[in-house]
């Protein structure tokens, strides 16, 4: 979803966003996600949802900045900073269902995944962590 909005920022920029794929990441902006996956693996369920929770909403606090900025010294349209916009506002419910799982597991709970590979994640499956969130809690890039 959160993709879908890049495109205005894109056009704002003089960039053609069908070619924005052409582009090559910066290895430093994949620090986050390889946090991210660090925390997967490592993490209890209660370790990611507390992480997200602080994440994000910084995350979204820096975006609705950057909108505001775009908008007020630059002039930006509303479809320049619609991507800024949508990740600014936190998912419904994603508070509370990072809240409830944090008290359903005082102790960090279980990690999500051992460190014994497939066989781990049989053990451990992904969908407990979205179910400890709760139906409304999902990300939504």
């Amino acid at each position: 979803m959160a993709l879908g909005h890049l495109g205005g920022f894109a056009r704002w920029l003089g960039l053609d966003p069908t070619r924005l794929g052409d582009r090559e990441p910066s290895p430093g902006g994949q620090a986050y996600t390889a946090w991210v996956a660090w925390l997967a693996l490592n993490g209890s369920a209660a370790d990611v949802a507390l992480a997200f929770l602080a994440n994000l909403a910084a995350w979204g606090d820096n975006c609705a900045r950057v909108s505001a900025a775009l908008r007020q010294r630059y002039d930006a349209g509303a479809e320049a900073t619609a991507f800024f916009d949508f990740v600014a506002a936190p998912a419904p419910g994603f508070q509370e269902g990072a809240l409830t799982c944090s008290a359903r597991y005082p102790n960090g709970g279980r990690r999500l995944m051992g460190r014994g590979g497939r066989g781990a994640r049989r053990r451990h499956p992904w969908h407990g962590r979205t179910a400890c969130l709760g139906q409304g809690a999902h990300l939504r890039a």
